[in-house]
């Protein structure tokens, strides 16, 4: 995984938590957007970038991987 890594799990970003939360959830592009208050064009930006650090392929993927993570816990408030 080439995501920043810490002792704790992978340390993202406000916007990055905020994103993998809307993956989550099902969001799409569009809602994700209308959700930030950001362009479709960014939010398509950000989201390559998140799944590189993730070394996922999609947001499915990306999804699953913080489901499987630490992400789900921090992200979403999970025990």
């Amino acid at each position: 995984m080439m995501a920043r890594q810490t002792a704790q799990g992978l340390m993202l970003s406000r916007r990055e938590k905020q994103l993998i939360e809307g993956l989550v959830r099902g969001l799409s592009d569009k809602e994700l957007a209308l959700e930030l208050s950001l362009s479709r064009h960014t939010v398509r930006s950000y989201l390559k970038r998140l799944f590189v650090e993730l070394g996922v392929r999609n947001r499915t993927q990306a999804a699953v991987v913080s489901m499987h993570s630490e992400l789900s816990t921090r992200v979403l408030g999970r025990d």
